[in-house]
């Protein structure tokens, strides 16, 4: 599950995101974790600034939201970096919408 309303993440819905996008990625991930689970945790490009140049943000590029939905998901990826994944990784691309979004899973 994922809060996807990103307008309103800024202001009605910025608990909501909060709880699902964070809180609820914590449980999903120590949960993953508890029964040896593989997780598969879809972020978003809303975790950068837009300031890119040139090319395609990679994995190991420096992060920047600008907005509470960008901020949220950032921590679900820290969260999950820190319960679980052992290597961060790159599986492949999703296009959605003429967006590149990464897909990375735990070990």
């Amino acid at each position: 599950a994922a809060y996807t309303a990103v307008d309103k993440a800024e202001d009605d819905g910025k608990e909501m995101n909060h709880l699902v996008n964070v809180t609820g990625t914590e449980y999903v991930a120590l949960g993953a974790k508890e029964v040896g689970a593989t997780l598969v945790y879809v972020s978003t490009d809303y975790v950068f600034d837009g300031t890119l140049t040139n090319g395609e943000y990679d994995v190991n590029a420096k992060t920047n939201p600008l907005n509470e939905y960008g901020h949220a998901k950032l921590l679900g990826e820290q969260i999950v970096k820190e319960v679980i994944i052992t290597s961060l990784e790159p599986l492949g691309y999703l296009v959605n919408m003429g967006q590149t979004l990464f897909i990375q899973c735990s070990d």
